[in-house]
């Protein structure tokens, strides 16, 4: 975890950023992990280096370690350093936070490195490291550099959750699951702009990837009589308005179909929309783009909803691009059991 002094020089940082909007899901509350990150890959770099060169004994083990750890989260330094590069600050202010950074880890460097016993022991740290053997925090901060670019491929990794929700009494019992990327953190569900009593969020997940404003929800929109039909051929009446709740703001569908959910008929509906200001806690942008899983039940809509901003209506279609194989993986594994049919 980052230390108090760098927090400070984080804080600094953050006056200068407040105008800008960055490219990265970024808001500077997340640039202390990067920055510490920064720090923990360098100064592991550094001293698997000295030891390769002092310790020829302990040679092939270290560069095994360190394979391993690059094999599991490749390029990360380079990709942090890329991160970092971005930042919007003057080269003397970005500089400052990376020695505030390297100064805190630098110590370990020696430490590890003093005899051929220390050696031995960072290679077995790296690769337990190569395990996921980390902090939570650093773990998840380190995985979101990685997949960046690609989050869907983290479902393909080690490094992934499952996240069950059972006897859910708005949704008559229902048991709901799904699969995330182990960097998405539980965080509590976002109010709606106006309050709305018939939409109950059980659950939200943020991507630690920066400022969290990627998200995934579990919604249920209790109701009365029969489930409702999903028809096979035409859109079902209820969609349009399962799809507005459950983003909670003007949306316009550019797409939807059926899908099976654990063997349950749904749909899925993809959106672009417009953020509602401020009441979106630190927006790059003011475009969405999401998409809804809408399963009927008894007594219930169990919606999933899952969006994430871009910086203009014209960035959307990439931001879509880079989001729906996250999506689609996500919906394939999301099911509900245990409420009557």
């Amino acid at each position: 975890m980052p230390s108090r002094a760098t927090m400070r020089w984080c804080l600094i940082a953050m006056l200068a950023w407040s105008s800008h909007a960055l490219a990265w899901d970024y808001t500077p509350g997340a640039i202390p992990g990067l920055i510490s990150v920064l720090g923990f890959l360098t100064v592991q770099t550094q001293a698997l280096d000295r030891a390769i060169q002092r310790f020829p004994a302990q040679r092939e083990e270290l560069i095994r370690a360190r394979t391993q750890f690059d094999n599991t989260f490749p390029q990360a330094l380079a990709r942090t350093r890329r991160l970092i590069a971005g930042i919007p600050l003057s080269d003397d202010e970005r500089q400052l936070l990376i020695e505030r950074a390297l100064d805190i880890h630098q110590p370990s460097v020696t430490t590890a490195t003093q005899t051929a016993q220390t050696a031995q022991a960072l290679a077995e740290r790296v690769a337990a490291r190569a395990q996921g053997s980390q902090d939570r925090a650093t773990l998840q901060t380190l995985l979101a550099v990685v997949y960046d670019d690609r989050p869907a491929d983290e479902l393909a990794s080690r490094f992934t959750q499952i996240v069950t929700l059972s006897d859910w009494p708005n949704a008559r019992g229902a048991n709901l699951a799904l699969k995330l990327p182990f960097s998405w953190e539980r965080v509590p569900p976002t109010a709606p702009r106006k309050p709305d009593p018939a939409r109950v969020a059980i659950g939200a997940w943020a991507n630690q990837g920066g400022s969290g404003l990627s998200r995934i929800e579990l919604i249920v929109r209790p109701t009365e009589g029969e489930p409702e039909t999903v028809p096979d051929s035409r859109e079902p009446r209820w969609m349009r308005d399962a799809v507005k709740q459950a983003v909670a703001g003007p949306c316009r569908l550019i797409g939807w179909g059926t899908q099976s959910f654990g063997g349950r008929p749904g749909v899925w509906a993809s959106y672009i929309g417009e953020s509602p200001g401020p009441h979106v806690p630190r927006a790059t942008g003011n475009t969405l783009v999401g998409r809804v899983l809408i399963v009927p039940t008894d007594g219930a809509l169990v919606m999933l909803h899952m969006q994430s901003p871009a910086a203009s209506p014209e960035q959307a279609s990439a931001v879509r691009l880079r989001y729906e194989p996250l999506w689609s993986a996500v919906a394939s594994s999301f099911s509900v059991s245990g409420a009557k049919p």
